[in-house]
């Protein structure tokens, strides 16, 4: 209901007064790990006990401060959930994959290791985590396995062949372990590029996820290895050694690649179609900058800004503008209402009346005449419904028949508005029927009293003790005036849109409009915040993609120590970005501040294929990948990879959730690239002569 006895001069509110917006700025404590959501707690306690008093007010807490709050708590939960469900994943796939468990095992133990080394680098280094590297713990699960897969098939498939565990691990290291190391060299110079950007958040993600994935290779090419041999030689000495360890269950993937590498000029160049296609894709795909709709639906401060703004016409998003003192304020207030971006203007220009000169004559002569004016203590004539009812009655009679000359005399408009009228005085009349005389006669007794009670407080507050004089800043409340005038006199203006300027077509037509005023250097506040962060982040994406890319291509030189096998080895990731962009479009998904990570992050993933697809090639000289454990270790180790991506999808955070939608795609779309495009493209260049560069590694 309408709050009618709420003195409208005292409150923000808005929505004809059924809502009420107080501004809350809190005293944060320096020395607390999470001083805003302290803050926040006791607001909330607050809140909680003021429900149990007016169970029919509808309360609520909003603001950036506290969006920023809820996404945080929100991703450290959906993150721990994806990190256990990622777990649980990569288990589960080496339950059905592997015929024996013992070297899985091994790897898993590992990696739980290694992601408890990353956990006490963080810990030392960074200190705390932020919305973004919330997400590293499942990315590495996916991740970090990859390299202790690659050794576990390919150690199998030695000791399939029947040498000796040391022989196998030998060859094993001597010949994928270089692979291994340039993948996760590239992997990790993509999380790393982020390092060198702008934005810090993305920053502390490149140095706990970079430096994670270092870990994770360093135990899986040092501890792992030394397991393995420790559990082989045991059970070696019981008599238990099996050197059957081959994954069955991926075993017909050999039969689809035949007629791939019997037809590879076909598979080439439907693969080179698709890219063109899929580019075409990539260039109509939107970006959409609003980081309200990264967040969950159901949290309570993102429904509140929404209801807001839907009531208020406008957001509490705002731009900051700062003037040198009150004369200045009230030129650029004056100026910034007019702009037809700009919904409202705040500032306490408000609280000092201007030209208090010729002002205050008249306000000391008005006080004089409120002390004549008797306070209006006598008891309140209760009304008398009925006859209230009848005079109604016949006041609706006679609209009623100058409703009827009016037609008569072709006065449309004098009869639309007497019509109004009489419809209006209809419902009135039938409410008090509704309720009955009785509660009709308390209602407007309440009312009244409320009325006069609040009318005496106004002719109190006119008639005062003292004599009235200007206004001083010195008069504003303390609290008040420490937010909005600073010590040498600058006032605050906080400049609220008339757009939704969550979205960025909005935010940039209101910024530019304000920049008009004043000079968009100097511009502040929680709108330039958002657009600031939004932009620097896809900024940061952008350098991020740039320098991982010459770390990738350096590497894969160094790596091959030749162009040719470079380039191929950065096919499937070429292909594998198109075909994720194409699809994206295709599905209607657009970019976001959250997705747009994807980018950098693929690159050293998705080159990861290559370098493992070319290597083999060298070394064996075949392009099938499936006769030996290659192909098999690739599709186990991506499929791990979209496990631990692919967790973040069950994230009520939306952002999480779009993270890890793309990663999932675009590294299912790297590896196809891999095991269809580039192993069916070498068979190619070797029919026409292309040799590899290096030979076997087996004694």
């Amino acid at each position: 209901p309408p709050l009618e006895s709420l003195p409208q001069a005292q409150y923000f509110t808005f929505d004809h007064g059924r809502m009420a917006l107080m501004m809350v700025v809190p005293r944060l404590d320096p020395t607390s790990p999470n001083p805003v959501g302290d803050r926040l707690a006791i607001v909330r306690s607050v809140l909680s006990r003021e429900r149990r008093h007016f169970p029919d007010v509808e309360m609520g807490i909003t603001g950036k401060p506290t969006l920023e709050n809820e996404e945080f708590a929100l991703a450290i939960t959906d993150s721990e959930r994806a990190t256990l469900l990622s777990l649980f994943g990569v288990t589960l796939l080496f339950l059905f994959t592997f015929k024996h468990l013992g070297r899985p095992i091994l790897a898993l133990i590992c990696l739980l290791m290694a992601l408890s080394w990353t956990m006490g680098f963080t810990t030392l280094v960074i200190g705390r985590l932020n919305i973004l590297t919330v997400t590293a713990m499942p990315m590495l699960v996916g991740l970090g396995i990859d390299f202790g897969i690659q050794v576990v098939c390919r150690y199998g498939e030695e000791r399939a062949e029947g040498l000796t565990p040391l022989d196998a691990m030998r060859i094993t290291l001597s010949g994928t372990g270089g692979s291994i190391v340039a993948a996760g060299i590239t992997t990790s110079a993509s999380f790393y590029a982020a390092w060198l950007t702008e934005f810090k958040g993305f920053q502390q993600l490149a140095l706990l996820s970079g430096t994670g994935l270092i870990l994770c290779l360093v135990c899986m090419l040092t501890v792992y290895p030394a397991l393995i041999l420790m559990v082989e030689k045991r059970e070696l000495r019981l008599g238990q050694g099996n050197t059957s360890h081959r994954t069955s269950p991926l075993g017909g993937l050999a039969a689809l690649e035949a007629p791939l590498l019997s037809h590879p000029a076909l598979v080439v160049t439907l693969g080179g179609a698709a890219m063109v296609a899929a580019l075409a894709g990539w260039a109509l795909l939107p970006f959409d900058a609003n980081a309200l709709k990264l967040q969950a639906e159901g949290t309570g401060a993102v429904q509140w800004e929404r209801r807001v703004f839907h009531a208020s016409g406008h957001g509490l998003l705002y731009a900051a503008v700062v003037a040198d003192d009150m004369e200045q304020a009230r030129v650029l207030q004056k100026r910034l209402e007019k702009l037809p971006t700009v919904a409202a203007v705040t500032s306490p220009t408000v609280l000092i009346p201007e030209d208090q000169d010729q002002k205050l004559p008249i306000v000391t002569r008005i006080h004089a005449f409120m002390h004549r004016i008797p306070h209006l203590d006598r008891p309140i004539a209760v009304v008398a419904i009925a006859p209230l009812c009848a005079s109604m009655a016949d006041l609706r009679s006679l609209f009623l028949t100058i409703f009827q000359e009016a037609k008569k005399a072709g006065g449309a408009q004098v009869a639309d508005d007497v019509r109004a009228f009489v419809f209006s005085l209809d419902a009135f009349l039938q409410r008090l029927a509704n309720v009955g005389i009785a509660t009709a006669t308390g209602r407007i007794e309440t009312f009244q009293r409320a009325l006069f009670g609040d009318l005496n407080d106004k002719f109190d507050l006119l008639r005062g003790d003292e004599q009235p004089q200007a206004v001083r800043i010195s008069d504003i409340p303390r609290n008040l005036r420490a937010y909005m005038i600073s010590p040498t006199g600058k006032t605050l203006l906080r400049v609220f849109p008339r757009e939704d300027i969550w979205d960025q077509a909005p935010m940039e037509r209101f910024l530019d409009s304000v920049s008009t005023i004043y000079p968009r250097e100097r511009l502040t506040g929680t709108a330039v915040q958002v657009y600031m962060a939004s932009m620097g982040l896809r900024r940061s994406c952008q350098q991020a993609e740039r320098y991982a890319m010459v770390v990738i291509v350096l590497t894969l030189l160094a790596h091959f120590r030749a162009v040719l096998p470079a380039l191929l080895g950065m096919l499937p990731l070429a292909l594998g970005l198109a075909w994720t962009g194409g699809l994206m479009y295709a599905l209607g998904i657009a970019l976001n501040p959250a997705n747009y990570m994807a980018m950098p992050l693929l690159l050293g993933i998705g080159v990861a294929n290559g370098v493992y697809v070319v290597r083999r090639f060298q070394e064996e000289g075949s392009p099938s990948l499936f006769t030996v454990s290659t192909g098999r270790a690739i599709v186990l180790s991506n499929l791990t990879a979209m496990i631990g991506f692919g967790s973040l999808l069950v994230a009520r955070h939306a952002g999480m959730r779009s993270l890890g939608l793309v990663m999932t795609v675009g590294i299912g779309m790297c590896a196809v690239a891999a095991l269809t495009v580039l192993s069916s493209l070498l068979s190619l260049l070797q029919r026409r002569g292309w040799l590899p560069a290096g030979g076997s590694v087996r004694p």
